[in-house]
C-alpha cells in the first residue's frame, strides 16, 4: 500500500503520515468548529467520547497485529538468507574436498554467483524481480557440479552431497524470490482503515473544543507514529529499514580464500 513511500527516508515517511493524520483528525475539524462556532450537544459529545475510546482500542489491536506480522516476515527472511549463505558455504567446502581442477573452477563460478546475488540480484528484489544474470550464473554452477567425475569412494560421497546441497540452493533462491511478494494483507489494511475513519469521525464531536484538540491530538500523534512504523517495515527490500545481503557478503571471502 502506497509503495512510493518506501522510496523516502524514515523521517520523511513519519512526517507525511503524522502531518496527514493530525490534519484530518484535529487541525481541520478544530478550525471548522472554531470558525463556524459549532458545539455538539452534550449527549452527542458523551456518546462520541465513549465510542472514540472503544475504537482507539480496536485500532491499537490491529496495529499491534500488523507489526507482529511484519516483524515476523523480517525475521523469517533474515533466517532464509542466512540459510542460503550457509548452503553456499557448504558447497564451497565440498568442492574444496573434491580437490580437482574442475572443482576449483566450479568454486570460482560459485563465488561469482554469490557475488551476483549481493550486487546484481539484491537491487532487483525491491522491484519484485530476480536477476537473469544471477540465474545464469546459478545454472553455470549447477552444470559445473553436474559435470564433476568422481574417481574414488570419497569423491563419490562428496559428489552425492554436492548434488543434494545444490538442489537446496536452487530451492532456497526460489523461496527468497517469493518473499518479494510479502506485504501486509489487503484485508488488514482495509480493516485498519475502516477503524481509523470511524475513530476520527467520533473524535470530531468530542467536547469541549480544547479537550478535543489535546485529547484527540495526543491519541492521533501516537497512532500515526505506529502507522508510520508499519509503512517503514512493510517493504522488505526497499527503504532505510530494508534487509541487506550481509550473510552472503560475509561468506564471499571464505569462498575465495578456500575452506
Amino acid at each position: 500500500m502506497a509503495l512510493w513511500l518506501h522510496s523516502l527516508s524514515n523521517y520523511q515517511i513519519g512526517f507525511i503520515v503524522i502531518f496527514s493524520f493530525l490534519s484530518v483528525s484535529v487541525i481541520i475539524p478544530a478550525l471548522i468548529r472554531y470558525k463556524l462556532d459549532l458545539d455538539p450537544r452534550e449527549s452527542i459529545a458523551a456518546g462520541a467520547d465513549e465510542s472514540y475510546k472503544m475504537f482507539i482500542t480496536l485500532v491499537l489491536v490491529m496495529i499491534g497485529f500488523s507489526l507482529v506480522q511484519l516483524q515476523g516476515d523480517h525475521k523469517n527472511v533474515e533466517d532464509l538468507v542466512s540459510r542460503e549463505a550457509t548452503l553456499n558455504l557448504k558447497i564451497s567446502s565440498l568442492l574444496h574436498r573434491f580437490d580437482t581442477k574442475e572443482s576449483s573452477q566450479a568454486k570460482e563460478l560459485l563465488a561469482n554467483y554469490v557475488e551476483s546475488i549481493a550486487k546484481e540480484e539484491w537491487p532487483e528484489l525491491s522491484k519484485g524481480n530476480g536477476s537473469d544474470v544471477t540465474a545464469k550464473k546459478l545454472k553455470d554452477v549447477t552444470k559445473a557440479i553436474s559435470n564433476l567425475s568422481p574417481n574414488s569412494n570419497e569423491q563419490d560421497t562428496v559428489k552425492a552431497d554436492l548434488d543434494a546441497t545444490m538442489t537446496q540452493v536452487v530451492d532456497i533462491r526460489d523461496a527468497r524470490l517469493a518473499t518479494t511478494r510479502l506485504y501486509l494483507q489487503t484485508y488488514l489494511w482495509g480493516s485498519l482503515a475502516c477503524f481509523l475513519v470511524v475513530m476520527i469521525f467520533f473524535g470530531w464531536f468530542i467536547n469541549p473544543l480544547s479537550r478535543m484538540i489535546f485529547f484527540v491530538g495526543g491519541v492521533s500523534l501516537g497512532i500515526s507514529m505506529l502507522i508510520s512504523l508499519i509503512f517503514i517495515l512493510e517493504d522488505l527490500y526497499q527503504g532505510e529499514s530494508a534487509l541487506i545481503p550481509k550473510p552472503l557478503l560475509d561468506i564471499l571471502p571464505l569462498i575465495l580464500k578456500g575452506n
